[in-house]
């Protein structure tokens, strides 16, 4: 049973947008394929593309600043920490399209394989016991999947028409929530885990990547219709309003964006926008938003009071 829930999130004026700090963690340039941060805040893992289709998977403690390499000679993606931070979480590809779930120890680097055909970054239940994610499948519903985190079957708990790229669970355990864009309408469905059923809010933008803290749900958000930038925003629940947290030229990697519990601190991998010479051009043509963004980094936001 879906129950519309559609007015929750109304959209703030940017006027309304709230201070935030933003501080750079690298700076080569080719960190954009991942970006996740402890329930704590004091530890960071990201992923850096090292050539040859071929990434490293690195610790950054924040507070010190010192960077440790914890896997390499992989293409990973979308590292998770376990709610503990004794282990990383991440997706190893396979073979093009075809991803596996990967864990590695933070103490010694071993890894273990969790999972096989995973196609979005994993969400933990606030006990750490359980991981959720979806299984896209070729002429078929997509479904949302829970996996016994010590290892085990997985049971679905609610499929979907698309392919969804995001899952979040609720700081209580009790919902998930799976971004969707259907009928040319992008809204979050929220999934209670105990009984399967759904409710709704709409968002102002196309929503890649989805964290929900003690504070608020994040978000990055692009346009439906445009070829603009991603920038990262913010719902504060249960019945706050949509704020846009950053408006950075070059925008951020869309499907990179993690937080710490209590929201206090984001990651995410911010992009550079270069100047092509034709921006007056593509302005006069509508397109003032269009051109390259490339060199991604990974920063740390602050986003501020809500």
């Amino acid at each position: 049973m879906r129950v519309f829930f559609l007015a929750v999130c109304s959209v703030a004026l940017a006027s309304a947008q709230p201070a935030i700090n933003v501080s750079q963690v690298t700076h080569n340039g080719k960190s954009g394929d991942g970006a996740a941060l402890s329930r704590d805040g004091k530890w960071l893992a990201y992923v850096r593309d090292d050539g040859d289709a071929k990434h490293s998977l690195w610790l950054h403690e924040v507070a010190v600043g010192q960077d440790r390499k914890i896997a390499d000679k992989l293409w990973l993606e979308r590292p998770v920490f376990s709610p503990d931070a004794k282990s990383i979480w991440a997706l190893v590809q396979m073979r093009p399209g075809f991803y596996n779930l990967n864990h590695w120890s933070v103490a010694d680097g071993v890894a273990k394989v969790a999972a096989q055909d995973v196609d979005t970054a994993i969400t933990f239940s606030p006990d750490g016991k359980t991981v959720a994610f979806i299984r896209w499948a070729q002429d078929a519903p997509s479904r949302l999947l829970l996996l016994p985190a010590a290892g085990g079957n997985a049971r679905e708990l609610l499929t979907f028409k698309r392919r969804p790229g995001a899952v979040a669970w609720s700081p209580d355990g009790k919902e998930i929530a799976v971004p969707v864009r259907e009928d040319d309408l992008s809204r979050i469905r929220f999934i209670s885990v105990a009984k399967g059923t759904t409710r709704e809010i709409r968002t102002p933008g196309v929503v890649d990547a989805l964290v929900w803290t003690g504070m608020a749900l994040f978000a990055t958000m692009h346009k439906a219709d445009g070829p603009g930038p991603s920038q990262v925003w913010m719902c504060a629940m249960p019945a706050g309003a949509w704020k846009q947290v950053t408006n950075d030229d070059g925008g951020y990697q869309r499907r990179v964006l993690s937080a710490s519990a209590d929201g206090s601190l984001l990651a995410a991998a911010r992009l550079v926008k270069f100047q092509t010479g034709l921006e007056d051009l593509a302005a006069w043509f509508g397109n003032k938003d269009g051109g390259p963004r490339t060199n991604p980094d990974v920063v740390l936001i602050r986003p501020g009071k809500n």
